[in-house]
């Protein structure tokens, strides 16, 4: 999928921009409300994922299905689909809001309140599959992934994977909220960001046996208010407005995309905002 050049645009500002948050990631996805739009909606991945995640895992006879941890797990996205494949999956977060907004009721599924760096309460070996979705660029890589060797046992599977940046139908709002991110909300971005759009291509991973994916497709219609939903999570754009109490952005960003849409149907027609993301999935075997 092609970028935007506004993206490029955007990452240049955010390099050039350090903020508070550069070190203080953990505070980035805290609060109740901001938590409850997280869980109502953040995207599922695709099915492919998972379909890849445990076939790479399969390909080791010796590896077993027992326990599955999910770092960074937020409000559950990329841990409830693990349930079906695993004895027992456990989802891991630094944000307790995060964490009490995970799904309920699920038999096999625990949590705990815990940094990606300090993974203390798993013993060495005692891992089967750790993953992390769309969270890797928010930690301190090599203490995470020393982490990760640390409790997974040998064989066992790591699995990382993250979108690769948004692109929607409406050319005009894109490149109206890119302005909006450089310029009123530059100081809640962290250049960790920039990151995800290098594809994780600038880590050091710790393994000798890897397999990457890239250009994993990803498309969902919504509607407005649901797609304003979605705008609400991003982290800038919550800081922002706990830092602005009276600001009308969401308001003022939801009359943009109604304004600048454009259909090919009958006007009268409810709004859809179609997103579309490539994917990269990274695997890795602890050696």
């Amino acid at each position: 999928m092609d970028k935007m050049p506004q993206i490029e645009e955007f990452l240049k500002a955010v390099k050039n921009t350090p903020t508070k948050y550069d070190n203080l990631i953990h505070e980035l996805h805290k609060g109740e409300h901001f938590s409850k739009m997280y869980a109502a909606y953040r995207p599922q991945y695709p099915q492919e994922i998972y379909d890849k995640i445990m076939a790479y895992h399969s390909e080791n006879p010796k590896n077993e299905r027992q326990l599955a941890v999910d770092v960074g797990c937020g409000t559950g996205q990329g841990t409830l689909p693990l349930t079906k494949y695993f004895k027992k999956v456990i989802g891991t977060d630094v944000s307790e809001d995060q964490i009490n907004n995970m799904p309920k009721n699920v038999p096999n599924l625990e949590s705990h309140v815990s940094f990606a760096e300090d993974l203390k309460f798993l013993k060495d070996g005692s891992v089967d599959l750790l993953t992390i979705a769309s969270a890797l660029d928010w930690v301190d890589q090599p203490k995470f992934l020393k982490e990760v060797t640390r409790v997974l046992k040998p064989g066992g599977t790591f699995a990382t994977y993250t979108f690769n940046g948004d692109i929607i139908d409406n050319v005009e709002w894109q490149t109206y909220f890119y302005e909006l991110t450089k310029t009123l909300f530059i100081n809640y971005v962290t250049s960790k960001v920039c990151v995800v759009y290098d594809k994780y291509k600038s880590l050091d991973f710790p393994f000798k046996e890897m397999k990457r994916y890239e250009g994993i497709k990803y498309t969902k219609e919504m509607t407005v208010d649901e797609f304003m939903g979605y705008v609400s999570s991003f982290h800038c754009v919550n800081m922002y407005i706990l830092d602005n109490q009276d600001s009308d952005i969401l308001d003022e960003m939801k009359q943009k995309l109604i304004s600048t849409h454009k259909t090919q149907t009958d006007v009268d027609q409810p709004i859809k905002v179609k997103a579309n993301s490539d994917i990269v999935l990274i695997l890795g075997t602890n050696n």
